[in-house]
């Protein structure tokens, strides 16, 4: 055999086995265009759904907040990220892929990374793969309230942030109502208000349409939480 058929043959070899094994170089990051993505809110049902929100993380989880009546759901918001030629958006770092509010109602705590479990104030769970998709099922840091849609945000190669268009259906309510990211007396007192004066979202902590001693007792134990 010539050489140059041996050396054909090697590296048909080495390819063969590569893909055999499933080995290979990793994929280079591409860049999202966030008119071409998607952000979809996975629910059984229920059109909207709460999360309460806790400046130290400690909160519901997307997978495991609250549908309208108290009724615990889970609400993974699925994300697609398309980059400008139409192709999936590969290896986007979590860290560019972001939640954000239609308000300025609702802080989020420092944009540092937190364990456990190891994620971000408001961002993704993790990378995007092969397929462009990434996903926002945890529970984030931050304070203040919300009751309307949320929109995911992308950093695009000229160093960005842009919304992609479709909003989700995910309001979010605190412990932390004044949105200073610490619980204290003043979040207490206006509680109190909602608690006396009638329905307001904001206390409605496991979103069953009342403001009573439920949402008291979600309250109580996180007086003096702050950020990370």
């Amino acid at each position: 055999m010539k050489r140059s058929s041996r050396r054909l043959v090697a590296a048909l070899t080495v390819a063969a086995t590569v893909i055999l094994s499933g080995a290979g170089p990793a994929l280079a990051q591409s860049f999202p265009v966030a008119q071409n993505c998607t952000a979809v809110l996975n629910t059984p049902g229920p059109p909207s759904v709460s999360m309460f929100l806790i400046p130290n993380g400690s909160g519901t989880q997307l997978a495991n907040c609250y549908a309208f009546g108290g009724i615990p759901t889970s609400a993974v918001i699925s994300v697609t990220l398309i980059d400008a030629a139409g192709f999936p958006a590969v290896n986007v770092p979590a860290t560019d892929v972001r939640l954000e509010e239609m308000s300025s109602n609702v802080f989020w705590c420092s944009n540092a990374w937190y364990p456990p479990p190891v994620h971000a104030p408001n961002l993704a769970d993790m990378a995007s793969n092969a397929a462009g998709q990434t996903q926002f099922s945890l529970s984030y840091h931050g304070g203040g309230w919300v009751h309307g849609s949320t929109f995911v945000w992308v950093l695009e190669a000229s160093g960005a942030w842009m919304q992609i268009p479709t909003p989700v259906n995910v309001s979010y309510n605190s412990p932390d109502i004044t949105g200073d990211l610490v619980v204290n007396l003043s979040d207490v007192g206006m509680f109190a208000m909602d608690f006396f004066a009638g329905y307001m979202y904001r206390s409605d902590f496991n979103f069953d349409g009342m403001v009573n001693l439920t949402d008291l007792a979600m309250l109580a134990p996180t007086l003096g939480i702050s950020c990370p």
